[in-house]
């Protein structure tokens, strides 16, 4: 994420060193989240990953105005307001995400929210302004856009009302077409073949025609998917801080359809749970179909004003101390903060000495930040022996999540290598130059 802001700040513009590869490529073979782009001029202030965690958390902790305005608006009430502004800033899912790294879509989640919130008062200018920010922080939000256009089509079309059919309409055709642009052109043709991603869903089917062919013809596969004990506990991990109210008002639950899908059809187990960035998309209309869940609550007199927020704090603080990641939570990532490993001194070291962005790099997953400001950076592997240096920690090779077994494979094959000379050595940082 990094090399791809820096690059573009460098007049690189979206451009990264394939993960999976040795060639550089633009960061729509991937992801076409080309909002990264608009957080280049930032690293006028500070060049490096600590700009992009900043930003992501200041436009994250943002996403407390539009709920806290659209709770007034709704329920009309500043108290019930400030309440739910309290369980966002709060809510376990959205501080494990911003606890998982940089990711562009983070960023959606508060111009989701502003994108509601502003097609609720009528200023739908402004509305399609957040609209094209969340859906340029990732492809597939354009799928929940249309959804939420969909459900504001149909409440104009029934009331008449021309000006707001027109946004609802301009919503749902931007939405198609970017989907399909970013899926079947935009990433294919920078990538050279289909989207990445559309390897988690072998399951469904070969490529996103016979994935979508298989809707009908093979019901039964996404049955099973959909209705099973681990997306169960997904939905209690995202409903309870909020204690269920969204169930009273799922029609704007169910905006978030598409990305249920996405997560639950997935073969990739992560994607159904609360510690990465999955259910960014999610969160916003789990909030916002909690405001309308709370106002036919209070319009079917089951509970008042006062019992609902007693109801809302108490569960927010109990899963915020069972799930959340704050001080006094079980899973405190305090320690993260306060620990040093004797390693970055060195680690410092070598970021002064290769400053150089013309330098290639091959590094082991945990001091990729360290050195991702220049052209070109390889995550150890066989790619190795295209680097000028080779920087590695012990710890992240033999207990590396994504192939421990290839990647203790090429350090051997590394340590035995007589076209590199290990130049550093401490504690668990080891430094090989190319002879």
């Amino acid at each position: 994420m990094d090399q791809t802001v820096y690059n573009t700040f460098k007049g690189r513009i979206l451009e990264l060193t394939n993960p999976e590869g040795i060639n550089n490529f633009k960061r729509m073979a991937i992801h076409n989240d080309i909002v990264m782009a608009i957080l280049a001029p930032f690293y006028i202030i500070f060049s490096g990953p600590q700009t992009l965690l900043i930003i992501q958390t200041i436009i994250v902790g943002l996403g407390a105005l539009p709920i806290y305005l659209l709770s007034k608006l709704i329920l009309k009430s500043k108290y019930l307001g400030i309440i739910f502004a309290f369980a966002y800033l709060m809510y376990p899912p959205l501080q494990r995400a911003n606890d998982f790294g940089f990711h562009a879509v983070m960023l959606a989640i508060t111009f989701l929210l502003f994108m509601f919130y502003f097609f609720s008062i009528k200023k739908y200018w402004i509305s399609i302004i957040f609209f094209i920010l969340a859906i340029f922080s990732k492809e597939e939000i354009a799928l929940t856009t249309s959804a939420f256009a969909f459900l504001m089509a149909v409440s104009a079309y029934r009331k008449n009302d021309r000006k707001k059919l027109f946004f609802s309409t301009l919503i749902i055709v931007v939405s198609i077409f970017w989907f399909i642009a970013s899926i079947w052109l935009i990433a294919p043709y920078f990538r050279g073949g289909q989207h990445f991603a559309l390897a988690r869903y072998k399951s469904l089917g070969d490529g996103p025609t016979e994935i979508i062919n298989n809707i009908f013809t093979k019901p039964g596969i996404y049955v099973s998917l959909i209705f099973n004990k681990e997306n169960f506990q997904y939905l209690f991990l995202l409903l309870s801080p909020l204690g269920f109210i969204s169930l009273f008002s799922p029609i704007y639950l169910l905006i978030a359809t598409p990305e249920f899908m996405i997560n639950f059809l997935s073969d990739h187990p992560q994607m159904r749970g609360i510690d990465n960035h999955y259910a960014a998309v999610i969160i916003p209309f789990v909030f916002i179909s909690a405001i309308f869940g709370v106002r036919e609550i209070l319009k079917r007199k089951i509970l008042d004003g006062q019992k609902i927020s007693i109801l809302i704090i108490t569960l927010t603080l109990i899963m915020s101390y069972y799930k959340g990641l704050l001080p006094y939570s079980k899973d405190s990532s305090l320690q993260l903060f306060l620990a040093h490993r004797s390693e970055m001194d060195g680690v410092k070291i070598w970021e002064n000495k290769l400053k150089d962005e013309n330098v290639s790099v091959s590094v082991s997953e945990s001091l990729g930040p360290h050195f991702s400001q220049r052209i070109k950076i390889y995550r150890f592997s066989e790619t190795y022996k295209y680097a000028d240096y080779v920087l590695l920690l012990r710890n992240d090779i033999y207990n590396d999540w994504l192939d421990k077994k290839q990647s203790i494979k090429y350090y051997e094959k590394l340590t035995a290598d007589k076209g590199y000379n290990m130049i550093y050595k401490e504690n668990d940082l080891e430094v090989y130059k190319k002879i």
